[in-house]
């Protein structure tokens, strides 16, 4: 069996993972908050506590995370919304924008991922976009960096996703251009091809990093990964996953003019 190797100190996943493991976000959050003036909290709590079958009633299952919202002018202000300081160069997004969505989609994931199994089959989770989702927007907001956040938006959940796992000291894989880095309190390491790790293990994939797809091996029958795609609207893209995996599929809403405004 090959080993696990410890990426350098000094490469952008390491100094990631040391930023940001086990800093829990309320902290970053209030930090960011005493720099601002005072903003309402109009937004809702995570919908969804119960669970119909496998799924949560009300939540982002093969439908709109918060019902058919057709009010783009309108805030959507939640507890742990605020401006996420990446600031570590090589990465694509110094700063993000914590829109509620994507603490409904990884609360959600959370309890898809924590719901019993009837079988010991993993989980899986398909994170999508409507077709065309921005392109409202983006006749009336030209600004190349708005641009950029729509047509980015899955893109940008999967970093917020990990930098929440790291906060959570989760241990997680990401997938990034062919290879998989798993990490744990201890650092942050380039995973072999023929690994074994036990119960399911947080495991996020996006298409726009990982252009080949979800990699076979980490979908095999029996596979320990709980999979979290991020890939466009297209069920060709994430179709195999069907048989050897527990699917659902998540859409996230479009942004709002007003969260355009403050990203």
């Amino acid at each position: 069996m090959e080993q696990w190797e410890a990426i350098d100190n000094d490469e952008s996943l390491a100094l990631f993972h040391a930023k940001f493991w086990g800093k829990g976000m309320a902290i970053e959050e209030e930090e960011w908050s005493s720099t601002q003036p005072p903003v309402a909290d109009i937004g809702s709590e995570l919908k969804g506590t119960e669970l119909d079958g496998e799924r949560p009633i009300g939540k982002a299952v093969d439908g709109k995370t918060d019902g058919d919202r057709t009010d783009l002018d309108s805030d959507d202000i939640i507890a742990g919304c605020y401006m996420l300081d990446i600031g570590i160069d090589d990465f694509p997004f110094p700063k993000i924008w914590v829109r509620a969505d994507y603490i409904r989609i990884f609360d959600y994931l959370q309890a898809y991922y924590d719901w019993p199994r009837a079988h010991d089959i993993a989980p899986a989770v398909v994170i999508t976009g409507q077709p065309g989702i921005g392109e409202s927007l983006l006749a009336s907001w030209t600004i190349l960096l708005t641009q950029y956040y729509l047509h980015k938006g899955k893109s940008v959940w999967v970093y917020y996703a990990l930098h929440r796992c790291l906060a959570e000291s989760k241990p997680v894989i990401w997938c990034y251009r062919g290879a998989c880095y798993l990490f744990v309190e201890e650092g942050v390491y380039q995973m072999p091809t023929d690994f074994e790790i036990q119960g399911f293990v947080w495991t996020l994939v996006d298409s726009d990093s990982s252009s080949e797809g979800v990699l076979a091996h980490l979908a095999d029958h029996g596979t320990r990964h709980f999979i979290i795609y991020s890939t466009a609207p297209c069920k060709e893209r994430w179709s195999r996953l069907h048989k050897t995996m527990r699917v659902t599929v998540v859409i996230m809403n479009p942004w709002t003019r007003a969260e355009i405004v403050r990203a």
